[in-house]
């Protein structure tokens, strides 16, 4: 059995939310489906970035804020 790569995987969703032109539209997207929200406005996001903080073999993938008071972040 083929082991999967969890590297590429993890690439590809911080392309999508993160990286790509559309990060910000993708975003609000997903926190809308998540949250059952309805924000049109994708400058409410505020992408954040963490890279070696505290955890020296943890950086979050992706982080923002919406309409400065929601937060949503993934750890890897």
């Amino acid at each position: 059995m083929a082991k999967e790569n969890k590297n590429y995987k993890d690439s590809v969703f911080t392309d999508l939310f993160y990286s790509d032109r559309d990060a910000k539209v993708n975003l609000l997207s997903l926190y809308n489906a998540l949250y059952g929200t309805s924000y049109t406005d994708s400058n409410l996001i505020r992408k954040v970035r963490l890279e070696d903080v505290i955890f020296k073999n943890f950086k979050n993938d992706i982080a923002f804020t919406v309409n400065q008071t929601e937060y949503f972040k993934g750890l890897s």
